[in-house]
C-alpha cells in the first residue's frame, strides 16, 4: 500500500516538475520575444532619428542655411505704409459723423468704458515690422519685429573677440546714459537677414568677413515654450571667442516694465511671481545648455532704464562683458530690490520661457494641467523640439514645395497629413487678429480653413466639432447690440456663432456685438460647406455622423429667412453677413450662392450617411433656390443683391464664393457654367484689372461703369482671402492664362483700401 502511494506521489511530483519546466520555458520564450520586439522598436527609433538628423543636415547645411521658402527681411529694412493706402476726407467725415451720432456713439463709448473698468479692454500696438510671433498658438504671445529680436520683451546681443577687439553686437544705439541704450554696436543691418517660415524663424548675422552667426527660434504650438538655437561659424584664419548675451526685460508688454514692483532673483525649485495691475500671474524661466565647448553665466537683475542707486546698471554689465566675455566676474554687491516706478529691470540669461498660469478662465478646466518650470521641462522641450518642428516643416514642404500649378484635389492631402497615432488632439483657438479680438472667427475661418485642413487636419476637424456643439447651444444671457441698442440672447439654438468667444471661449460664444449675428445669412451656409468639405477631404465618416444633427439643425434654422417660400433666403436690409459695413437687401449673390451650395452639400452628405428622405428634401429645396438665384443674372454677372440701392448692381468679387466651394468639394455648379465663366471674367476685368493696373488683387465691389463702389468702406477694400478665392474659382474654370499675371495674388498686406 505504501509502495503504491509512493509511486503515485512520485508520478505527481514528476508531472508537476514537467509542468513547471514547461511554464518556465514558455515564459523564457515570451521574454525573449518581448526583448526582440523591444530591440526591433529601438532600432526603428534609432533609424528614424538618424534619418531625421540626415534630413535636417541636408536642409540646413553646415552653416545653418534656412529653407528656400521663407519670408525674408534685412535687419535695416524700414517699413512704410503702402503708397496706395488712403482714406478719403469724405469717408473720414462720414465716419466721424456716424460715430458722433446718438445713440451709437454713446453706446460705443459706454461699451469701451465698461470693458476698461473690467480690465478686458484690448490694447495693442499696430506695427509694420512684425516677425513670426513666439508662442503664437497660445492665448497670449510675444510679438516680434524684423528690426530686432523679441519686440517689447527682450534683446539679443552677439559679439565675437579676435585679439580682444569687439566685432559686432545687435540691437542698440550709441547713446549716453547708464541704461541699456549705452550698449555700443557696429552691426551692418544690410548684411543680416531675417527668415520666417512658421513655426520657425532664422536670423543670419554677417558680423564681419570672418565671423558669421545665425540664430533660430522655433516653437511647439501646444506648449508655452520657445527654443532658441544659435550657430556661429568662423571662416577666418585665427581663433575667436564668441559671447552670446540674451537679456530679458521683466515686463509683460506695454508700460508694465516701468510700473514698478518687479523683482528678479535666482531660484532653486518652483516659485510663483505676480505682475502688477491685477494682471494674471506669470513666471519667465530662462535656461541654457552647457557643454564642454559652451560656458553659461548669468546675472539675475540689472537696471535697463531709469535710476536706482542700489542696483547694477546696464552700462556696468556691458563693460564687464566687453572686458571679460562673461558675467562671472561681476561683483554681486548690489541689493536685489523691487524696481521703482519709471525704471525697468532685466536679466542676462538664456534661452526659454514658460508661463506658469493660463490667462483664460476656462482653459484650466479643459487642459487640466500646467507646464511647470524646472530641469525636466527643459529636457522635455529639447526632445519635443526635434520631433515637432521637423514634423511640421515636413508637412509644409510636402504641400508647398511639391504642389504644381495644376488643379489639385483636396482629398489628396488628408490621409498624407495624419500620423498613425494621431486621434484626439484637443481643442484649438486662434485670434482673428490683434485688432479683432475674437477666437476662431468663423466667417474668416471659411477662407483660412483650407490651410488648416492641409497642414493640421485634426485641428481643423476639432474646430468644426466645436462649432457643431455651439449650433446646438442656447445661451439666454442678454447682450447689447451696438448698432441699434437692442438686447438679444447671447446665442440662440440653431445659429452658427460668429466666434467661439473671448473671455470664456467655447462656453460664452459671440464676442462680436456690432450686429446680431444670429440673423446673419452666411454663417450657417459656411458651416455646412466646411463640414462637407472636411468629410470629403478626410473620408472620416465618424466625423460626419457626429456633426450631422447640428448640420441639419443649421439648415432648418435658415427657413425663417425664406420669406417667399422659393427656397432662397433673403437678406434683411442691414449688413447681415461678413461684409458687416456693406448693407444688403433681398436675395444676394454672396449669401444666396453660399446657400445654394450649402443645400447641395447637405443633400450629398445626407445621402452618404444613408438618410435618403433628408437628401431628397434638400435636393428639392436646392432646385427652387437655384431658380431664385438666377434672377440676379443681368447678362454678364450676378448683381450684388435684388434691392433698389445704387450698389445693388455692383460687381462683387465674392459673388461666386458658393460656386468656389462647390467645385472644391466635387459638387455640381450652382449656376449655368457659361454664366459662371462670364461672371468670373467680369470680376477679373473690373475688380482686378481696373484697380492700379491689376497689381493689388480683387477689390470687393466695382460699379458697372468701371469705378470702385464707394457706397461702403468695405466695398472698396481688398481682402486677401477673397482675392485667393477668386483666383481659385478662376483656376477651377480654366482661366490659367489670366492667372499667369501677378494680379495681386501674392500681395503682402492682409487688407488694402483702394
Amino acid at each position: 500500500m505504501s509502495l503504491r502511494i509512493k509511486t503515485v506521489v512520485d508520478k505527481f511530483v514528476q508531472e508537476l516538475k514537467e509542468a513547471l519546466d514547461a511554464d518556465i520555458q514558455d515564459r523564457i520564450m515570451k521574454e525573449r520575444e518581448m526583448q526582440s520586439y523591444i530591440e526591433e522598436r529601438e532600432r526603428e527609433v534609432a533609424e528614424r532619428e538618424a534619418a531625421w538628423k540626415a534630413e535636417l543636415s541636408r536642409r540646413e547645411g553646415a552653416t545653418g542655411k534656412p529653407p528656400e521658402l521663407t519670408w525674408q527681411r534685412k535687419l535695416n529694412h524700414s517699413s512704410a505704409l503702402p503708397k496706395e493706402y488712403s482714406v478719403r476726407i469724405g469717408e473720414i467725415l462720414n465716419l466721424v459723423i456716424d460715430l458722433c451720432k446718438l445713440p451709437l456713439g454713446v453706446r460705443l463709448f459706454r461699451h469701451i468704458k465698461e470693458e476698461a473698468d473690467k480690465g478686458t479692454l484690448w490694447k495693442h500696438w499696430e506695427k509694420l515690422e512684425r516677425r513670426v510671433p513666439t508662442l503664437s498658438a497660445l492665448p497670449d504671445n510675444i510679438c516680434n519685429k524684423t528690426g530686432g529680436f523679441l519686440w517689447l520683451c527682450s534683446r539679443l546681443s552677439f559679439h565675437a573677440r579676435m585679439d580682444a577687439n569687439l566685432i559686432a553686437s545687435d540691437g542698440f544705439r550709441k547713446e549716453k546714459g547708464e541704461g541699456i541704450e549705452s550698449w555700443d554696436w557696429n552691426l551692418d543691418g544690410e548684411k543680416c537677414t531675417y527668415h520666417a517660415l512658421f513655426p520657425r524663424a532664422w536670423t543670419i548675422y554677417d558680423a564681419s568677413p570672418a565671423v558669421r552667426s545665425h540664430h533660430l527660434y522655433r516653437i511647439n504650438s501646444s506648449l508655452p515654450v520657445a527654443v532658441f538655437t544659435f550657430m556661429i561659424s568662423n571662416s577666418g584664419m585665427t581663433s575667436a571667442d564668441a559671447t552670446l548675451l540674451f537679456t530679458w526685460a521683466n515686463s509683460v508688454g506695454g508700460d508694465s516694465g516701468s510700473s514698478g514692483g518687479h523683482l528678479n532673483e535666482s531660484i532653486d525649485g518652483t516659485r510663483r511671481a505676480y505682475t502688477s495691475d491685477q494682471c494674471p500671474p506669470v513666471t519667465f524661466a530662462i535656461a541654457a545648455q552647457e557643454t564642454n565647448e559652451v560656458h553659461v553665466s548669468e546675472y539675475p537683475c540689472f537696471l535697463i532704464s531709469g535710476t536706482t542707486s542700489q542696483m547694477m546698471t546696464a552700462k556696468r554689465v556691458w563693460e564687464n562683458i566687453k572686458e571679460h566675455g562673461s558675467l562671472d566676474r561681476i561683483k554681486d554687491d548690489a541689493k536685489q530690490l523691487p524696481s521703482e516706478v519709471g525704471s525697468s529691470i532685466g536679466a542676462a540669461l538664456l534661452t526659454i520661457w514658460t508661463d506658469g498660469s493660463l490667462p483664460i478662465q476656462n482653459l484650466s478646466r479643459i487642459l487640466q494641467q500646467r507646464f511647470s518650470i524646472g530641469k525636466e521641462s527643459v529636457e522635455f522641450l529639447h526632445k519635443k523640439d526635434k520631433d515637432m518642428s521637423s514634423n511640421i516643416l515636413e508637412r509644409m514642404r510636402a504641400i508647398v514645395e511639391d504642389m504644381r500649378p495644376s488643379l489639385t484635389s483636396n482629398s489628396a492631402f488628408g490621409p498624407c497629413l495624419l500620423a498613425p497615432e494621431e486621434e484626439n488632439v484637443g481643442q484649438f483657438l486662434y485670434l482673428e487678429g490683434i485688432e479683432y479680438r475674437m477666437w476662431n472667427t468663423y466667417d474668416v475661418h471659411f477662407y483660412s480653413s483650407f490651410a488648416m485642413l492641409m497642414l493640421f487636419l485634426r485641428l481643423e476637424l476639432s474646430i468644426q466639432r466645436d462649432f457643431a456643439m455651439a449650433v446646438m447651444m442656447h445661451d439666454p444671457r442678454k447682450m447689447k447690440i451696438m448698432s441699434d441698442g437692442t438686447w438679444v440672447p447671447k446665442k440662440v439654438l440653431g445659429a452658427v456663432p460668429h466666434d467661439t468667444g473671448l473671455n470664456d471661449p467655447w462656453f460664452e460664444v459671440n464676442a462680436y456685438n456690432l450686429f446680431n449675428t444670429d440673423r446673419w445669412k452666411d454663417l450657417n451656409s459656411k458651416f455646412v460647406l466646411q463640414v462637407y468639405r472636411d468629410m470629403v477631404a478626410t473620408g472620416d465618416k465618424s466625423f460626419a455622423k457626429a456633426v450631422w444633427p447640428a448640420l441639419f439643425v443649421a439648415i432648418a434654422f435658415m427657413d425663417q429667412f425664406d420669406k417667399y417660400g422659393d427656397g432662397m433666403i433673403e437678406n434683411e436690409g442691414f449688413p447681415d453677413m461678413t461684409y458687416d459695413a456693406w448693407t444688403v437687401t433681398g436675395v444676394s449673390s454672396y449669401c444666396g450662392g453660399l446657400w445654394a451650395a450649402a443645400l447641395e452639400a447637405a443633400s450629398e452628405m445626407a445621402r452618404e450617411l444613408g438618410d435618403e428622405p433628408s437628401a431628397e428634401f434638400l435636393w428639392f429645396k436646392l432646385g427652387k433656390a437655384k431658380s431664385a438665384y438666377e434672377k440676379l443674372w443681368n447678362g454678364s454677372y450676378f448683381n450684388y443683391d435684388s434691392g433698389a440701392a445704387k450698389c445693388s448692381a455692383s460687381i462683387q468679387a465674392d459673388q461666386l464664393a458658393g460656386q468656389w466651394y462647390a467645385r472644391a468639394c466635387g459638387l455640381s455648379p450652382i449656376a449655368d457654367e457659361q454664366k459662371v465663366r462670364s461672371a468670373l471674367g467680369k470680376t477679373y476685368e473690373f475688380n482686378v484689372m481696373k484697380v492700379k493696373g491689376g497689381t493689388l488683387g480683387a477689390v470687393n465691389g466695382m460699379r458697372p461703369n468701371g469705378e470702385v463702389d464707394t457706397s461702403a468702406l468695405q466695398s472698396r477694400e481688398i481682402w486677401t482671402g477673397v482675392t485667393y478665392s477668386v483666383a481659385a474659382a478662376m483656376l477651377q474654370e480654366g482661366f490659367h492664362s489670366k492667372l499667369q499675371k501677378d494680379g495681386g495674388w501674392r500681395e503682402n498686406t492682409d487688407r488694402c483700401v483702394t
